[in-house]
């Protein structure tokens, strides 16, 4: 064996100290990344990975509006089934549909063709029925259905401005409407003609011993009552005290329980046991207001109780003393945002506040906190409201306020159904603070009817969204929206310290052509501006699409917006999953090999045995230091940290000498760029 060559010596700097290094041959420097691209270990995901071209699937969606972004791709088999938003129907396994067309039946006419009129009014801004009325209910869902000896359907109530000039000597009546399942009809006067503006409004509807039961205000508190559904009589005794906005009735089997308002937001219950041939019994008074809504939910002790919310508060009543006229209000908890409107769902009460706020309350006292995304933002505003009905899938909210910057909302609709929120409408454009009125659902149908009072000058909008309760698929005329857009969560595929590059987006679709479009887009790295275009519209089904011209596009976290276009409302356009084709790779790094003689003294510095102490010390390093390559030490050195060949093997495979076999007396070290 020819002699060794005397080595070359290179210097590691760590921690103050100097470490002389022989070298035995050259030192290699490879180009790597220090970590493998990400594969999901377990999940449908991992069997369908290849190294470099992982897939994100967006599917089988359960939550519209997320407030958390999807990050734990190896536990979900990196399938995204949290949206940050979709303006789609998201409901149903049968794919992501074109959302429930706007349809408008007419308003029916005033008393005098030409009137004007609000649903369950009062209201405030510059729609004013009538002026008087200075703080309206929150909760504005008095729509009811109910199946009378003559009419059947949903009934709800107006006020209409008979002189319609808008002044203090104009005549208002109350009317009792009538959804027929094709049209809205007019039924009954239960005012005609008052020129009385204090408290004037229809109130509250329930169903009490078989015949429909309205409150309304004229004055004083009225009740009437129709078997018949066509026409209302008076109850022979009035409620004791007069009701301003907010004001409830509840049914309770034998007792019909009255909760009203005073002006000044004081709080009263009363009582009758019959349909009002006796006098109503006062159980409390004076109570902390305003009143906000009224449900049956469960206490703590798992008993059903009345629960009564109020703008600041939750409370269950105790009517065990009702015999006596004694009425408790027990104090649940205390809201963190004004309250609204409160419904039973899936063993939760789910209690809707200002601010967009809304928490799921159970009955042991624990709750979690189901606010929507910011996606439809809804800010604090006192006459912001939220009206609720309950279907067979979810409970439908109606919002209407002003946004974060004060400035009026266009009316929004979803639907919770216990895991996550989903979108049903929202207006095409903004509205006056507080226009949504109600919401309810026609059982008969299936349809989903509100009303939304656009301006001063003008009737109520009267929405109906068609078989609302029904799988799109189903759906003998598909009767869809001309447009919805979807929104991913902000993605950063598990590690945002790893950049991704983004390959390339697959939309697996039904129904795509010329005139049924999908435009996507992207934006990267915490932007909230403007997106940008990833190719040109998608107009076939399951057409793959990628990105910068297929070179991919390099950051820490992608957002994609895609949006939907088609021409006509029975189209059958939808989508049934999106697909993501991404590589997660750290960035590419240099690693440093050679190979150390363990047998060699350097003249005038450190021994051999000095030498593979300080091989063993290296080894024990945690934390960056300075190789110095030879040459200028000042402009030919790294920062580095060493690495155990095990690791090293991993970063780029099986490791060989780069000039044959090793001598016994010399030591691998690999240093990786840091």
């Amino acid at each position: 064996m020819p002699p060794r060559r005397t080595p070359r010596i290179i210097n590691f700097v760590h921690g103050g100290t100097t470490y002389q290094l022989p070298i035995d041959g050259e030192i290699q420097i490879r180009a790597v990344n220090d970590s493998p691209p990400f594969v999901p270990t377990t999940g449908a995901q991992s069997a369908k990975s290849r190294q470099y071209h992982n897939i994100a699937s967006i599917r089988d969606i359960k939550n519209a509006f997320a407030l958390l972004n999807e990050r734990n791709f190896e536990t979900t088999g990196g399938v995204i089934s949290n949206l940050f938003s979709a303006e789609a129907e998201t409901r149903f396994n049968s794919g992501i549909w074109f959302p429930s067309f706007e349809n408008n039946p007419t308003m029916p006419a005033g008393d005098t063709g030409s009137s004007r009129s609000i649903i369950m009014p009062p209201t405030t801004g510059l729609v004013v029925r009538p002026s008087a009325i200075t703080g309206p209910n929150r909760n504005p869902k008095a729509a009811i259905f109910f199946a009378g000896t003559t009419n059947s359907g949903v009934f709800t109530g107006r006020v209409d401005d008979v002189a319609n000039g808008g002044g203090v000597s104009d005549d208002y009546n109350i009317d009792v409407l009538r959804w027929t399942g094709t049209a809205w009809t007019e039924e009954d006067n239960l005012v005609d003609a008052s020129t009385l503006e204090v408290r004037f409004a229809p109130l509250d509807f329930v169903v009490h011993k078989g015949a429909l039961t309205v409150l309304y205000g004229d004055g004083d508190a009225e009740v009437a009552s129709s078997a018949d559904g066509n026409s209302f009589s008076n109850f022979t005794n009035d409620p004791s005290a007069s009701t301003a906005a907010g004001g409830r009735l509840l049914d309770d089997g034998n007792t019909l329980f009255h909760f009203r308002n005073s002006q000044s937001n004081v709080l009263g219950i009363e009582h009758t046991s019959d349909a009002g041939d006796s006098a109503w019994v006062s159980g409390l008074t004076n109570a902390e207001g305003p009143l906000r809504d009224v449900d049956r939910f469960f206490d703590r002790d798992g008993t059903s109780r009345i629960m009564v919310l109020t703008e600041t508060s939750l409370y269950w009543l105790d009517i065990s003393d009702l015999s006596a006229g004694n009425l408790v209000l027990n104090h649940l908890m205390t809201l963190p945002a004004s309250g609204r409107a409160m419904m039973e769902w899936n063993g939760e009460l789910i209690i809707f506040m200002d601010n967009n706020k809304v928490i799921a309350y159970q009955a042991s006292g624990a709750m979690r906190d189901i606010t929507p995304s910011n996606a439809f933002p809804f800010g604090i505003d006192v006459d912001g409201q939220v009206c609720v009905t309950r279907g067979t899938r979810g409970i439908y909210a109606l919002w209407s306020g002003a946004d974060i910057s004060g400035t009026d909302r266009a009316p929004l609709c979803l639907m919770w159904d216990g895991v996550g929120w989903h979108f049903i409408w929202q207006k095409g454009d903004a509205s006056i603070s507080g226009a949504a009125r109600f919401v309810v659902i026609d059982p008969q149908s299936g349809d989903l009817l509100m009303a939304v009072q656009a301006a001063l000058s003008e009737n109520t909008t009267l929405v109906q969204l068609k078989n609302i309760e029904d799988d799109p698929e189903d759906h003998a005329a598909q009767d869809r929206a001309l447009a919805m857009t979807l929104t991913t969560p902000r993605l950063d595929f598990g590690v945002p310290m790893v950049p991704t590059t983004v390959w390339d987006i697959f939309n697996h679709t039904n129904g795509l052509d010329a005139n049924e479009t999908i435009t996507k887009e992207y934006r990267i790295d915490g932007s909230t501006g403007a997106y940008s275009a990833i190719g040109s519209a998608v107009t076939a089904d399951n057409t793959l699409t990628t990105l910068a011209s297929g070179v991919g596009v390099n950051a820490r976290d992608f957002q994609f917006k895609f949006t939907y276009a088609t021409n006509a409302a029975d189209d059958v356009a939808k989508t049934f999953d999106i697909d993501v084709g991404y590589a997660k790779l750290w960035p590419v790094r240099l690693m440093y090999s050679f190979n150390v003689r363990t047998d060699f003294n350097i003249p005038g510095g450190r021994s051999a045995q000095q030498i593979r102490l300080d091989i063993t010390t290296i080894m024990g390093v945690q934390t960056k230091g300075t190789l110095n390559l030879g040459g200028d030490a000042a402009s030919d050195s790294a920062t580095v940290i060493p690495i155990p060949e095990t690791t090293a093997s991993e970063i780029i495979g099986n490791l060989s000498d780069p000039n044959g076999a090793k001598r016994a007396s010399t030591w691998t070290l690999h240093m990786l760029e840091a």
